[in-house]
């Protein structure tokens, strides 16, 4: 319809909302990491525990900005900075404390037991069964955030290169709906 103002001629789409840090430190930190579980066969490789101390202190600052510049499409020039930031910090963070509860809270002996799952055998010694609950469901949490992360990352990857017609422009779609997990049932 044109002119007499009823209709919908002109109308623009929705501006898109900018990404702000916490949604952009959560994504990149489950991108890079998805948590400590997993790590525990380090300190039965290591002979103890200095070299996976040394080497979580290290390698996530090596491994998350890379990552993290990879992701950085996703970024506004001043979003993107304090995430990395806020990022580097959480997974040093995620992986340290549960490894030096975990060792500190242990005999050296027991350097020889740690391996996948040892985290809530872990629990279970220092705070008894409630902790071990707790820690596996933290590490199914994290197990999904991981996954959500991935497959974020993968649907703006299409996106870019739809965008940029190397594939079908059928995945530049966007969905204006935030109910989009139930499209997929």
């Amino acid at each position: 319809m044109t002119g007499g103002g009823g209709g919908i001629e002109g109308k623009s789409p929705p501006r898109r909302q900018p990404l702000t840090a916490p949604p952009l430190i959560a994504l990149i930190f489950y991108d890079v990491s998805g948590g400590p579980f997993g790590i525990e066969d380090s300190v039965r490789a290591g002979g103890g525990a200095l070299l996976p101390l040394l080497g979580f202190l290290i390698l996530p600052v090596l491994w998350s900005l890379p990552e993290a510049l990879i992701t950085a499409e996703l970024a506004s020039a001043k979003t993107f900075p304090k995430a990395v930031f806020g990022d580097v910090g959480l997974v040093v963070g995620a992986y340290l404390i549960p490894l030096l509860a975990g060792i500190g809270a242990l005999p050296a002996e027991t350097a020889a037991e740690w391996m996948d799952g040892f985290f809530s055998e872990d629990g279970q010694r220092i705070g008894g069964p409630w902790l071990r609950v707790w820690i596996q469901a933290a590490a199914a949490m994290s197990n999904m955030g991981l996954f959500e992360a991935e497959m974020s990352s993968d649907s703006f990857q299409l996106l870019g290169m739809a965008e940029m017609g190397m594939i079908p422009a059928i995945f530049a779609r966007r969905y204006l709906s935030q109910a989009n997990s139930g499209r997929l049932l």
